[in-house]
């Protein structure tokens, strides 16, 4: 006899081609329907929220009257809820981030019944090495996936162990052709029902590596099938040597043998185009966006939870509910769909309004939490204003001492903006003495003046109106003393600092090169050339039929090098060089690329800036291997951990579905290595 689990689901696109709030619309009338389903058949006997907890709170945000009933079904194990807060983009989202969705996740499903131990991921553009370590740590033995395994040798069964770099595992069911939606759209009519079965058959026994088998019934945004029951009530008749049951996946896991023999497969799992839409081309869709979240997520994990722990360790404000809001928030912009960019237009004004919040919310928790630790009254501020000492203050947020380039702006007052009085302009655009840094002790601090510009200041204060002034802002490189780890360091701000030492081994930069630190960048026909390596970096536009999940090269179409100005000195040094290049490539792109360089540090910083002037191309900046550098392995930063990536290439012929890209994601840097030659991007 063989037994089919039948898991009845929906999956759930928060956002996509419509914007979260018409989809929690939606939401709202699939969940009442399911909620009362499972009430009224006792045969029906659970249902699959897709993994992910976030509908929970979509729904119960707007149906609170139906906490009770939903608790009572999940508790009872019959509404499946969880493990994931929502269904990341896994390659995109930092570890970090996949540990609090799961933190998260398991906060909503324990706030009506348990969470389902299950790394359940069925429609992720991919996935790194490192998910099975992160599920380990959460209890979870068992997964389902779909994209990124399957259809190359060894990869032909329908469970595999997938072992992570540090040893961890996963057993896995792999999902078929079809994906999750397999068992969508049962016919009512028994004659087409069974032939249905027939087809789900032939595609299901020749991967199926035990006796049971594994039918999701459900698909994007689809509402519960209530006839579930009857119809596998019918296919019982009709293939009377099948048990078909309707159950959770952990049945099926339950049901199957995990012996030593199963196939293992180590690695990312990023390449399933014989078999299915892997879609790695969204990694690089939307990049501001994905710029803006990450810087979310950084403000978060790197500067306001640690000063927040820090805070709470020294007895102040517990800023943790805050923290929890802003998370809920970068989370809800994880989402495959949404992370990956492969959204319409208003749905990415939505998640860039999110990733804004976000930065916000972080950015405020952090000035709040200095101003706990230092003990600064911004009332007494407010009201004492004569008595002030400006102060610069250097916050460390690594966990080992530091210091070296730091930039920092620093403010000189000019006017009272008055609410109500005629603007005055007197000072508007003066230029002003440069104020000074110091040490505790009055050791002057080296600084190099980065520019200077008009700018407004405001001092809030939670018993007063804003005091908003007119400042001449001078932003400034200094050369930060040591700060101890996640510390804090205050420098204070003078009128002049007096002569600070000679700077050793400056930067520089003049009209032709760049130099510093043992290397020398100097301006070339193709952009930089980085002293006897060869070249440094070239703009490259590629026509592109694609979509936000796939680029497509244009047949006959011939890449588009960029043509560049002659360079100009943006800062001469000591502190900081930095040289900038207009460039144009072809009528598709204008713009600039500067290129830095700070005193004590070895990387070369490169900043492109530009306006995109037609659709339907690629632009990439290609960074060539030194001169006798062997091509043919990668590494990139990842979760937990740098992953080696060797280059392929391949006859597109053999692919009719999607062409592999060439590209993949990276969260801090790429490095090219040879044993002696490399280029590392960060």
């Amino acid at each position: 006899m063989i037994k089919v689990i039948v898991v009845p689901h929906t999956h759930w696109d928060r956002e996509w081609y419509e914007t979260a709030a018409r989809f929690r619309q939606r939401l709202v009338r699939v969940m009442d329907e399911v909620v009362s389903v499972l009430e009224r058949d006792p045969a029906f006997s659970c249902f699959l929220l897709d993994g992910q907890a976030a509908m929970l709170d979509d729904y119960l945000d707007l149906r609170p009257a139906q906490h009770d009933r939903v608790a009572k079904l999940a508790s009872a194990g019959r509404l499946l809820v969880g493990p994931w807060y929502v269904l990341s983009d896994e390659l995109l989202a930092s570890d970090e981030s996949l540990v609090r969705n799961l933190l998260a996740g398991r906060r909503v499903a324990e706030s009506v019944g348990r969470p389902l131990a299950l790394g359940y991921s069925p429609d992720a553009f991919g996935h790194p090495s490192a998910l099975p370590t992160i599920l380990a740590g959460f209890g979870i033995r068992h997964g389902i996936l779909w994209r990124g395994y399957g259809g190359e040798p060894g990869q032909e069964t329908d469970v595999f162990r997938w072992i992570a770099p540090d040893g961890s595992s996963l057993v896995v069911h792999h999902l078929p052709p079809p994906g999750y939606e397999i068992g969508s759209g049962l016919p009512h009519d028994p004659a087409r029902l069974a032939q249905r079965w027939k087809e789900l058959s032939a595609m299901l026994s020749p991967r199926s590596s035990s006796a049971v088998r594994l039918i999701p019934a459900g698909a994007d945004h689809h509402a519960v099938e209530p006839r579930l029951p009857a119809l596998l009530d019918e296919l019982s008749r009709a293939a009377p040597d099948h048990e078909f049951t309707i159950a959770s996946p952990l049945d099926y896991f339950a049901g199957i043998s995990e012996s030593d023999h199963l196939p293992e497969t180590r690695g990312e799992l990023r390449f399933s185009y014989r078999y299915t839409w892997t879609l790695q081309g969204i990694h690089s869709t939307r990049a501001r966006l994905k710029a803006a979240i990450a810087e979310g997520d950084r403000l978060l994990l790197r500067w306001a939870e640690p000063q927040a722990a820090l805070a709470l360790l020294e007895g102040k404000e517990d800023a943790r509910p805050l923290l929890v809001a802003a998370w809920r928030d970068h989370l809800l912009n994880h989402p495959h769909d949404s992370f990956g960019g492969c959204v319409t237009d208003e749905v990415a004004r939505d998640i860039a309004a999110r990733a804004s919040s976000v930065i916000i919310q972080a950015r405020g928790l952090l000035v709040d939490l200095l101003h706990e630790r230092l003990q600064q009254d911004r009332s007494v501020a407010r009201r004492g204003r004569a008595r002030w000492t400006p102060s610069l203050v250097l916050v460390n947020p690594r966990p080992t001492p530091a210091g070296g380039v730091v930039e920092a702006t620093l403010t000189v007052f000019q006017d009272d903006v008055i609410v109500g009085s005629p603007d005055r302009r007197t000072t508007q655009g003066r230029r002003v003495p440069v104020p000074g840094l110091a040490t505790a002790d009055g050791s002057p601090v080296t600084i190099q003046v980065l520019d200077q510009y008009d700018a407004f200041e405001r001092l809030d204060s939670p018993r007063d109106y804003p005091d908003q002034d007119r400042v001449r802002a001078v932003r400034v490189a200094l050369q930060a003393p040591e700060t101890p780890a996640h510390g804090l360091r205050s420098l204070r701000v003078v009128a002049s600092a007096g002569a600070a030492g000679e700077i050793t081994d400056p930067v520089r930069a003049d009209a032709s090169e760049l130099s510093g630190n043992g290397w020398t960048l100097r301006a070339g026909p193709r952009a930089f050339a980085l002293s006897e390596k060869g070249g440094f970096a070239q703009l490259v536009s590629d026509r592109d039929e694609g979509d936000t999940y796939t680029f497509q090269p244009v047949e006959g179409d011939e890449p588009v090098m960029a043509e560049w100005a002659r360079p100009r000195v943006v800062w001469p040094g000591p502190l900081v060089a930095a040289v900038a290049r207009e460039f144009t490539v072809g009528d598709r792109t204008r713009g600039t690329v500067t290129v830095r360089a700070d005193h004590g540090s070895s990387l070369i910083r490169v900043a492109v800036d530009g306006v995109n002037l037609t659709g339907n191309h690629r632009l990439r900046i290609r960074f060539p291997l030194p001169k006798g550098a062997r091509g043919g392995m990668a590494t990139a930063d990842m979760q937990y951990g740098p992953v080696t990536r060797n280059r392929a290439s391949y006859d597109l012929r053999e692919f009719t579905r999607e062409w592999p890209v060439s590209t993949a994601p990276m969260h801090r840097f790429p490095a090219q290595w040879d044993p002696k030659l490399g280029i590392h991007v960060t």
